[in-house]
């Protein structure tokens, strides 16, 4: 029931509702069938559906609201009320919030019915347009279903107010598995086999059609980017009602962001944490609410404060892992910040959102990044077993198993109905988290979190005073005719930068090697130079980063920039991006000696997996003189492991497989160790693989080796640094002993020099050893000389007597 100035109805001539006066004449003339109980708002209280209008008589009116923009004739569509109605309320009303509390709870309980599928425009559209007014948008953040504090992150998208519009229309299974398989159902889930094996972009999607496919996930990405759009208006509505509003706002998006911190973890409870759809609106919102201060020439990159991790709330990043301090160290350069602060700073919008896009980023977007990726490897995962299974049952293995064959069948058809299921999911998320648009937005935004890495180190290592007016595009770009050298950083990164979280230079390469496996076209369209600047800044200054890990996806990435990004059917290719190598200024003087140091370090990574480990990161060749011999022995050592491995492997596999192939014998065994040696033979056969793969890599590296040294073979010069290339092992006499400083052992340089080729340890000792730690033995080089002298002089008696 809602009571309306007979003036305000009269004036409105834009709109004449059918309204139904409930007076008594017309209740006798009424149809006596029984009809549907009308929808109406719901109310508050008595109190709160009264609009007090001064000196103007009261009429009662009663009328059938709907949602449904197609309801019966008795009916007024919600939507259509509420714009012609409100601009009136707010006028007459004395307290806008006991007329509007009820009406936008309404509202936001029929979101929450909603997805995809469903009639979700009528709400969305009908609270976008009541916080265009700003009356309207100010008293939200004061509502009691805002933001409540005790609501979980799985609650956030039920019981907040923004929660339940952020999550409702979105493409990812977690929020509504139903709209994938709306979209990309196979229509018919047992049909997979070998037989129907169409692909997109290498990815096969059984029997489904690869133009449909495609059109839509367009369709899709076009419908969450649109309502991504208006959610963007409606939080900018709210913010600009206001500070408080805007601090409501912030604070939400905060809280959030808290509340979901486990989802940066390997292994999520998802029943515990918000959706990948609330997280992707949240996203997309604080992006778009970046965008003014992502332009090209980070002209605004200034308006960031550098300190606001050390005195922020809305972020905790108490127990983070840092790029270089532990804990404790953290703990202190806080303490010792706050206390050179005691007035705590208020952050500026811009500094807010920033700090608060790359949290989101993390714990939202990179998140799902990861779900992802896991998800594509169980599909494959199935899809080998599913492939598996119809050969043994087209080949007649089955026909003799008797009642095993039926359990056998009804295996098959449940992996069928997985498979399909869980690709219907994956194209749904290739929708967006594939999509061109969406990707170099985050592209975007990451240049301008590297570009500000580097602002900070320069500014916190006293390089360049805070208020020094710097072209940082140019900079950023790898300029180095001006008068800042990157190339020539402090030895020691400076406290601000390594009391970072280790996961803000995580998240950069993570994205990037997510782009590179799965969109790499996605850097023909951004600049590059941002990313390469910083790499080189990076691996020039490898104390700057303790995580070898890290490195490797740097290597990663670059490797990305080797490979064509097209190829025809004939094998021509297109689309190289490697000549970022040639143009870029510290490229083309800092990446050869940069990999190749890179490629000496990771031999010892400090992980128990470092054996391993180093044989999926080293793939680059440098030059140097004085690493190239290293770099050159730990790549024949590589070498000869992997091959040797590989071919242990290879092997095996023919082992298994002659056993299974005596299918009497192999039927005979019991099902427990048949399925045992069934997961050996797809250990062995991945390992091979990944062998083989790594040793063809580094044989290629060998190969390349070999040619530089039969190209230089014809020069004097090199012939000669070869001939004077001596390496003595063991047992012979020293030219230049030296003192190890741990085990006090004397060897010769060259030996201790060889040894160190390999590892880095005393041989004696096996402490931590390098070459510049050995001091001369120089009592002993006496001797050594002297009896070299002496031998000499008694060979030359000798020639001369005879």
């Amino acid at each position: 029931m809602i009571e309306q100035n007979e003036q305000n109805e009269t004036n409105q001539d834009s709109y004449k509702p059918k309204i139904e006066n409930k007076s008594e004449d017309s209740e006798n003339n009424e149809d006596k069938t029984p009809k549907e109980e009308p929808k109406t708002i719901p109310k508050k209280n008595s109190s709160s559906s009264s609009i007090n209008c001064k000196k103007k008589k009261k009429r009662l009116i009663s009328c059938t609201l709907s949602l449904d923009d197609n309801a019966n004739d008795n009916a007024v569509p919600l939507f259509d009320y509420l714009v012609n109605c409100w601009r009136a309320l707010c006028e007459i009303s004395d307290n806008i919030e006991e007329i509007f509390d009820p009406i936008l709870k309404y509202i936001m309980d029929e979101m929450n019915k909603q997805n995809l599928n469903k009639n979700y425009l009528p709400p969305l559209n009908a609270v976008s347009k009541l916080l265009t007014n700003k009356l309207i948008a100010a008293i939200v953040p004061t509502l009691n279903y805002w933001n409540p504090e005790s609501v979980t992150a799985k609650e956030i998208e039920d019981k907040t107010f923004l929660g339940v519009f952020y999550s409702k229309v979105s493409a990812f299974p977690d929020s509504d598995s139903g709209i994938s398989q709306a979209y990309f159902s196979n229509r018919n889930s047992f049909s997979y086999s070998t037989a129907y094996e169409n692909n997109i972009n290498g990815f096969e999607i059984g029997s489904r059609n690869p133009d449909d496919v495609k059109a839509s996930q367009n369709s899709l990405c076009s419908l969450v980017e649109n309502v991504q759009s208006t959610l963007f208006s409606m939080t900018m509505s709210i913010i600009r009602a206001g500070l408080s509003s805007r601090e409501a706002v912030l604070k939400f998006f905060g809280d959030t962001i808290t509340k979901n911190q486990s989802r940066e973890k390997i292994q999520i409870d998802r029943k515990e944490v918000s959706t990948d759809g609330l997280m992707y609106s949240l996203t997309r919102v604080c992006h778009k609410l970046c965008e003014p201060f992502l332009d090209p020439g980070y002209k605004k990159i200034g308006l960031i404060d550098l300190d606001y991790f050390s005195y922020t709330k809305r972020i905790d990043i108490t127990e983070h892992t840092r790029i270089l301090f532990d804990l404790n160290q953290s703990k202190e350069y806080s303490e010792k910040w706050n206390k050179e602060h005691p007035e705590t700073p208020k952050p500026n919008f811009v500094t807010e959102m920033f700090y608060l896009t790359m949290a989101v980023y993390h714990y939202g977007f990179l998140s799902t990044v990861r779900f992802y990726q896991r998800m594509v490897s169980q599909i494959e995962e199935i899809r080998k077993q599913v492939k598996k299974m119809n050969a043994e049952k087209n080949s007649g293995v089955w026909a003799n198993l008797g009642i095993r064959r039926v359990v056998n069948e009804q295996l098959l058809i449940r992996y069928q109905t997985q498979l399909d299921v869980m690709i219907d999911h994956k194209l749904a998320m290739d929708a967006i988290l594939l999509n061109k648009t969406i990707l170099v937005d985050v592209f975007k935004f990451y240049n301008l979190v590297m570009t500000w890495i580097i602002k900070l180190i320069l500014n916190k290592s006293g390089m360049v005073a805070s208020t020094t007016n710097i072209n940082w595009a140019q900079l950023s770009r790898g300029d180095i005719s001006g008068n800042i050298d990157l190339r020539k950083l402090p030895d020691e990164a400076p406290d601000a930068f390594k009391a970072l979280p280790e996961w803000i230079i995580d998240d950069i390469c993570e994205f990037l090697v997510f782009v590179c496996r799965n969109k790499a076209t996605i850097f023909e369209v951004v600049s590059r130079d941002e990313l390469m600047t910083f790499i080189m800044v990076l691996m020039n200054n490898s104390n700057y980063i303790k995580n070898p890990y890290l490195k490797a996806k740097f290597a990663e990435i670059l490797s990305c920039f080797t490979v064509p990004l097209y190829r025809d059917a004939l094998g021509h290719t297109s689309g190289h991006l490697n000549l970022i190598f040639e143009m870029h200024p510290l490229a083309k003087d800092l990446l050869v000696e940069d990999m190749m140091k890179f490629y000496i370090d990771i031999e010892q990574t400090g992980m128990h997996s470092q054996f391993y480990d180093k044989f999926n990161i080293r793939y680059i060749l440098v030059r140097n003189t004085e690493f190239f011999v290293h770099f050159a022995n730990l790549l024949m050592n590589d070498t000869t492991y992997l091959l040797d491995e590989a071919l242990a492997k290879l092997s095996e596999i023919h082992v298994i497989q002659k056993e299974m192939t005596d299918a009497q014998n192999w039927n005979s065994k019991t099902d427990q160790y048949r399925s045992e040696r069934e997961n050996l033979l797809r250990m062995d056969e991945r390992q091979a693989i990944s062998y083989m793969s790594l040793g063809n890599e580094t044989v290629h590296m060998l190969n390349y080796m070999t040619n530089i040294y039969i190209h230089l073979s014809n020069r004097q010069e090199f012939i000669n640094a070869v001939a004077r290339d001596g390496h003595p092992l063991l047992y012979t006499l020293m030219d230049d002993p030296v003192i190890l400083p741990t085990s006090h052992q004397t060897v010769d340089r060259s030996t201790i020099k060889s040894h160190l080729l390999s590892d880095s340890h005393d041989p004696f000792n096996r402490q931590p050893l390098t070459i510049d730690m050995v001091t001369p033995n120089v009592e002993l080089k006496a001797k050594i000389d002297a009896y070299k002298k002496e031998r000499q002089q008694k060979k030359n008696k000798l020639a001369n007597s005879k």
